[in-house]
């Protein structure tokens, strides 16, 4: 849940809608599933999420590779599912490349 006292704008871009364009909070429901492969260097992921004030949601496969410890590669393919007009038209492919201290 998300409180924005004051604030009402729609950024639609993933994986957060930050703020309802109206009303000041929202809930949503959100599971990830993944498996580890190969002593933790490959991992298949899935995400999806129901957004219960909102309506619909999104649901994310993803595959994440972690060649040495700290760094992972991610490939994800987002798609929202009757969230509204303008997300539902978009399918989103997401690279990542992160390292963790």
């Amino acid at each position: 849940m998300e409180w924005t006292p004051n604030k009402h704008r729609n950024d639609a871009i993933y994986p957060y809608v930050s703020f309802r364009s109206k009303g000041h909070s929202w809930q949503s429901v959100t599971q990830s599933l993944y498996m580890e492969f190969w002593h933790g260097k490959i991992i298949p992921a899935f995400y999806m999420a129901h957004h219960i004030t909102e309506g619909g949601g999104y649901y994310a496969p993803a595959l994440a590779f972690k060649p040495t410890f700290g760094w992972t590669i991610m490939l994800r393919y987002l798609d929202y599912k009757d969230y509204s007009v303008s997300l539902d038209e978009k399918d989103y492919w997401t690279f990542e490349v992160t390292y963790e201290f």
